[in-house]
């Protein structure tokens, strides 16, 4: 499951707006916004590119089952 606070506190951590981040990923500026409030889940392509964009790895923006 997708960690959306994790990836909150990343953005506000490293001073990104989701509008920017939106754009490095390649979503809307609403897809954004439904990510960060946990409404929505990206796909591992989606997931891949905001962890990269984060400078984290995909494993710390998702939960162990």
């Amino acid at each position: 499951m997708f960690k959306h606070e994790r990836m909150a506190e990343l953005i506000r951590d490293k001073g990104i707006e989701q509008k920017e981040l939106a754009g490095k990923v390649g979503v809307s500026e609403t897809m954004m916004s439904f990510l960060v409030r946990g409404l929505k889940e990206p796909s591992l392509t989606v997931l891949s590119r905001i962890a990269h964009e984060l400078g984290v790895s995909v494993a710390e923006l998702v939960e162990e089952n």
